[in-house]
């Protein structure tokens, strides 16, 4: 799936980009890719951390 992304860039003098924060529409859209990309981030993580937990639990076990 591909999202058309806008992005104002200036020139610096040595020939470098730079993102334009003061164009509202570029702020918005660095916002809104970051937050797709943390939220399969934190799902991806919370997995593994579910996982570990119940690898834990299945190891943990008592002997009387």
């Amino acid at each position: 799936m591909s999202k058309k992304m806008y992005r104002k860039v200036i020139i610096n003098k040595d020939g470098s980009l730079a993102l334009d924060l003061s164009d509202d529409q570029t702020r918005k859209s660095i916002t809104e890719s970051m937050s797709e990309t943390n939220d399969d981030r934190i799902a991806s993580l919370e997995a593994k951390l579910q996982r570990l937990r119940n690898e834990k639990a299945s190891r943990d076990t008592f002997v009387y």
